[in-house]
């Protein structure tokens, strides 16, 4: 294996990789998206990957933080150890308790917990932490508005945010948003609880470029 490889990724529909890089200390690119019998195991693995700037787990839902199988002890470990990382995708089965050790994550740029729709104010709140995040992605409905709002007023560095089917979310939040003065995307779809008065917080955003409202009931088009 060359020593200089440092892409991996595992074709679509594939169940594992058929063989693994001898120097996978160089790798820092892994993308194991939709790799559905990676299970915890496996991930003890990608812990030793020191080097890795991307790791992509969408779809491996053999990845869990249950506590039942020291599924939460695994996870957290493991992404404690990836100081490295600049992007990072998680799977369904990843909740609150996967999110322990993210604090020690001060290089993420992009955190993707749109797969996540166990995560509640728990895990949101570790996420707060992560204060260079240029991108986030989120979706679940047990995710309150106050929690939220504590979150993202420490991410002032956000360029892009997915806010989708937030349910709880309402235009208390939309005040801490048109707050972050490098905001470029803003996706609020399905977030029923938003109105025009809201709306109207977001005035402020001069860099933002995309918006999405798609069935957001309460914003008409006065």
């Amino acid at each position: 294996m060359a020593r200089n490889l440092n892409d991996v990724s595992a074709p679509r529909g594939r169940k594992r990789p058929r063989s693994h890089p001898t120097n996978a200390s160089y790798l820092t690119h892994l993308d194991l998206r939709d790799s559905d019998e990676i299970t915890n195991v496996g991930l003890e693995s990608v812990a030793l990957l020191c080097n890795l700037q991307y790791l992509d787990l969408r779809g491996c839902d053999g990845i869990t933080d249950k506590k039942g199988n020291d599924g939460c002890n695994i996870v957290s470990k493991c992404i404690s150890s990836l100081h490295q990382l600049r992007r990072l995708f998680l799977p369904i089965g990843i909740g609150d308790p996967g999110l322990v050790n993210v604090a020690a994550l001060q290089r993420l740029e992009h955190l993707d917990l749109s797969s996540c729709s166990h995560l509640t104010n728990e895990g949101i709140a570790r996420v707060g932490s992560l204060q260079q995040l240029k991108q986030l992605d989120l979706n679940g409905y047990r995710i309150t508005d106050a929690a939220l709002q504590v979150c993202l007023a420490s991410l002032q560095q956000l360029q892009y945010l997915d806010l989708w089917r937030l349910g709880h979310l309402t235009d208390a939040c939309l005040v801490i948003i048109g707050a972050m003065p490098q905001l470029r995307h803003l996706d609020l779809s399905d977030c029923d609880k938003i109105t025009d008065e809201g709306l109207a917080s977001l005035s402020s955003l001069y860099q933002l470029q995309f918006l999405s409202l798609i069935d957001c009931d309460k914003i008409t088009d006065e």
